[in-house]
Parts: C-alpha cells; sequence; structure tokens
C-alpha cells in the first residue's frame, strides 16, 4: 500500500473529534489564524453541537463558516442540513451578507448530484464554497503536511527532521525542560535588516555567536520577515535527531519552487546534502540556507562551505545591560531594577540565561538564592535534579552524560555502543535500560527507537557540568583517552559553554587533574 493510500485509509476511519482538529490545523496552515472551533470541546478530541462547527474571522469583517463531518453515508443531507443552519441568522446570529465562504471537511462519500446541490445552495445565497474529501485532503498532508499526517495518522513520509517554522517550533515547546522559543521577542532590528538583506542578495546566510545568544529565535523573525515580503517562500527548519536526512530532502525540496531552510546548529548536521541543493539551484528550484553556527565551530563549517558558496557570517552579540533591561521589562514585564541587574551579572548578556532568570521571577518573586550560573541551572532545572537525586543511582548520570557528550547515541550501532561502555564505564545492558527511563522521564528523546539525545542542548550542558565537575561520577581522563584527538571536536562542543558559564575553579581544577594523569 502506498504511503497516499494510507493517509486516505485512516482518513476515512478517523474519530469525528480528532478529525476536525486536524482540518483546522490544515486552515491554520493555509493562512486562516483566527479560528473559532465552536464544534470542539476545549482541551479535547471531542466534537459537541455548534453552528458553524469552526467560525473563522476574515480582515475584511466577514466569515468563513465550516463545517465538519465523518459521517459515512448520507453526508450530502447533512451537509445541506447544517448550510441551511449557517445561512439562518436566528441560528447563528450572523447576517448571511457577512458569511463570505463555506468550507465543507468530510471523510465519506459525497455524490456529484449531492455536490451540485451544495454548489447551488450556496450560489443562491450569493456565497462561494470549498468542498474537501479524502482524496483532496490526502494530497495535501501528503505533499504539504507530512508533519500533521505523522501526527494525527501516524503516517511517516519522511524521518520528520524537516518542518515547517509553526511545527518547529511547537515541537521544541512539547520539551517541557527546554527553554522554549515562542517567548516574546525584544529588539536585534539591526541583525534582522542584515538577515533580510543578505537573503535578498545571496543563497547562503550565516549566524554565528555563542551558545545561548538568540540565533535560533532571530533567525525565525528575520526569515519570517523576509518570507512576508516574499511569499512564494516555502520556510523549513531541520530538527537533526541523527538519522539521515537524503529522504527528507527528497520529499521537500525535489519539486520545482522556492525554499529556504533554517539549519540550527548546523555544526551538528551533515549539511553536504543541503550544499548539493544550494550548488544545483535551477531556474525551476532556488534554496536559501540561513545556518546558525556557534563561534568556536565557524571555522569547521566555513571549511564545508568551501568552494559551494561564500559569505559575510553574521554575528549575533550577547546583549549589554541596557538592551537586557529593556527586553526584560518589554518581554516579561519585569522592571525590578535590582533583578534586571542580578539576572545580567549572572547571565553576562546571555539571552537563554537571561530566559531562564526571567522565567524564575515570574515563578518566585525571587533571586536571592541565584548567586551564579551553577545557582540559576540548579533552580531552573531543579524539578529533573531532585528526580536524579532521589533514584540515587549515578549509573543514570553515566548515561545521560554519555548521550549529552556524543550529541546522540544509536543504540543500534553496535561500534558506538561498545566505546560508550569503555569510555564511561557502563554496560550495554545498564546503558539500555536507563535510557528507556530518562525518555519516560523526558530527560531524553528516542528516535524511532533507537536514536538517543538529550531533550535540550542547555539542559545536556548542565548535566555534564553536574556529571564531570560536582558528582564527579565521570572519569574525564578515561572519556579523553578514547575520544581524543580523533572526536576533539565534542570536547570543544561540550567543555565551552561549560568553562564560559560555571565556577571556574571547579571547572579547571578537574581539567587539569584529569589532563595530568594523560
Amino acid at each position: 500500500m502506498t504511503k497516499l493510500n494510507r493517509i486516505e485509509d485512516k482518513l476515512s476511519s478517523i474519530d469525528s473529534g480528532v478529525f476536525h482538529k486536524l482540518c483546522n490545523l490544515i486552515l491554520g496552515k493555509m493562512d486562516y489564524k483566527q479560528l473559532n472551533p465552536i464544534g470542539l470541546v476545549s482541551g479535547r478530541d471531542k466534537s459537541k453541537p455548534g453552528t458553524p462547527d469552526t467560525l473563522i474571522s476574515l480582515p475584511n469583517g466577514k466569515y468563513i463558516f465550516v463545517e465538519v463531518t465523518t459521517q459515512a453515508n448520507d453526508a450530502g443531507k447533512k451537509f445541506l442540513k447544517d448550510i441551511a443552519n449557517c445561512f439562518d441568522e436566528a441560528k447563528t446570529g450572523i447576517p448571511v451578507a457577512k458569511i463570505e465562504r463555506i468550507i465543507l471537511f468530510y471523510n465519506g462519500e459525497l455524490s456529484t448530484q449531492e455536490t451540485e446541490q451544495i454548489n447551488s445552495v450556496c450560489e443562491q445565497n450569493s456565497c462561494s464554497n470549498q468542498i474537501y474529501g479524502v482524496g483532496a485532503l490526502a494530497n495535501m498532508l501528503h505533499s504539504d503536511y507530512p508533519a500533521l499526517a505523522k501526527e494525527y495518522l501516524g503516517v511517516s513520509m519522511d524521518t520528520g527532521q524537516i518542518l515547517d517554522a509553526e511545527d518547529f517550533v511547537r515541537q521544541y515547546g512539547y520539551k517541557k525542560l527546554a527553554t522554549p522559543l515562542d517567548n516574546p521577542f525584544f529588539g536585534r532590528e539591526r541583525e534582522i535588516e542584515a538577515i533580510v538583506d543578505q537573503l535578498k542578495k545571496t543563497n547562503l546566510v550565516v549566524l554565528s555567536g555563542r551558545a545561548g545568544s538568540g540565533k535560533t529565535r532571530i533567525a525565525l523573525e528575520a526569515v519570517s520577515k523576509f518570507q512576508r515580503e516574499h511569499p512564494s517562500y516555502k520556510f523549513n527548519c531541520v530538527d537533526y535527531r541523527g538519522e539521515s536526512l537524503h529522504d527528507d530532502i527528497r520529499a521537500y525540496f525535489s519539486a520545482p519552487g522556492e525554499y529556504i531552510v533554517l539549519i540550527d546548529d548546523a555544526y551538528r548536521v551533515p549539511v553536504d546534502a543541503f550544499l548539493y541543493l544550494l550548488q544545483r539551484s535551477q531556474l525551476n528550484r532556488t534554496v536559501k540556507l540561513v545556518l546558525t553556527v556557534r563561534d568556536y565551530a565557524l571555522l569547521k563549517v566555513a571549511e564545508a562551505l568551501y568552494d559551494i558558496a561564500t559569505c559575510k557570517p553574521i554575528e549575533i552579540a550577547a546583549f549589554d545591560e541596557q538592551r537586557l533591561a529593556q527586553m526584560l521589562a518589554t518581554s516579561f514585564g519585569i522592571v525590578n531594577q535590582s533583578y534586571q541587574k542580578k539576572i545580567f551579572d549572572i547571565s553576562k548578556g546571555n539571552l537563554r540565561l537571561a530566559v531562564m532568570g526571567a522565567g524564575i521571577v515570574l515563578q518566585s518573586q525571587d533571586l536571592k538564592t541565584l548567586n551564579n550560573v551553577t545557582d540559576l541551572y540548579e533552580k531552573y532545572y531543579q524539578s529533573i535534579r531532585v528526580q536524579l537525586n532521589e533514584l540515587d543511582d549515578h549509573d543514570f548520570l553515566k548515561v545521560v552524560s554519555a548521550v549529552a557528550f556524543l550529541v546522540t547515541v544509536d543504540l543500534e550501532n553496535s561500534e558506538q555502543i561498545a566505546k560508550v561502555e569503555s569510555a564511561f564505564r557502563i554496560s550495554e545492558a545498564v546503558f539500555r535500560d536507563k535510557v528507556k527511563k530518562l525518555y519516560e522521564m523526558e530527560v531524553l528523546d528516542l528516535y524511532e527507537g533507537n536514536v538517543a539525545r538529550v531533550s535540550d542542548q542547555v539542559l545536556a550542558t548542565y548535566l555534564l557540568y553536574l556529571a564531570i565537575f560536582e558528582k564527579k561520577v565521570i572519569d574525564l581522563t578515561n572519556v579523553i583517552k578514547h575520544y581524543f584527538p580523533l572526536s576533539g571536536g565534542l570536547f570543544v562542543e561540550a567543555l565551552d559553554p561549560i568553562v564560559n558559564g560555571f565556577d571556574h575553579d571547579v571547572v579547571f581544577g578537574v581539567l587539569n587533574e584529569s589532563l595530568g594523569k594523560i
């Protein structure tokens, strides 16, 4: 059975409430934003009586009425009844003249005669209509909205590592331990204009800066601005999970069109396939790449881009104290100057740490317990630290620090697992068991059941610090012997945010001791 047929099959048997929610999400992606799901129970996948099922408010003061049915037989009769109710002002409170369009979704059968009757009734009321059945919906999900097909129907067209911007932010927000990407945005007008200007002139833009400087959020804002000015471009983001991206690239970028792709933390992602696209942009297909790169990895990424494309990286600097104070006041309502100064002193302008500090202030209205970055991490990740302490099992920290250090661990890669066993001194059986439990705790993500990754890179930094420098459950000397110099980049990536963020005496004390044993 083809994937398109599988989608059609799933749509034909879907629950009514889930179908209604799926249709609303499709409408949202079609740029209908002011949706009122009258016929859905709030917070549940359950339908309730309502006319219309969904109401869309338009900028011109008019409305679109949406009716949804999973009725297998006589869908046409139901729609004709629903449409009659839509045109009954006594039931809706909306004059017929203000109904611009009626959109109908169904997953059963609709004859040509019934379709003609629906068209005729709408025409008599000077109202246009659109009808989407299983075939049309399946094509849309297959071609345009594969993430929805996977989430609501369980059908994957790819590995799910390429998302549209909305799904990228939403997926990030699902991670309860992550610092969200949808916090209020402030400032950075100069950087955004520079990015938009480069996008107009070239097909490659590189953003460089320290970890936590706000590169990802700035890139999202800048590309969104460019897309508003050039709506023909489709905007996708890469959520790399350690699997091959070739199937995803074929699924999303084979067809003619104009594309912008955000590759976040590009030094972690095999960019060769995307560079292939960049080299082979044709008259009927244009691909623009926006890469975010931590400053210490810029040279590595530049080497990968050599002979393919050239551009001057745009540096994303940390906020100074004045701009950070303005951001805290404007975006979070924190106007207390002592709080603003304390957050700046701790974060040193690091936007991600500042957002974490703002979250603590808004939750507890107290920063007295925060004296340094370590305190900030411990307060922000208090729940996971408590869980790990209650487990009283250092193997959990060994496992999570191994995954954090290696970025991803493929449980099916016997060579990688054998090296982890030796370097981190933990058996394969225990490693697999702890990965499963850490996944259940939502500390680790587990893709396709076998690729493990820490759910948030800031959390990964904190857990590495906890395991190596505070609890000292990892023998750093042994890890160095196994992974250096062949995988030297892993040490730079893992240690750079720790060296620049945590207590220097503690960090360099362990580093000097470990290096002295080699």
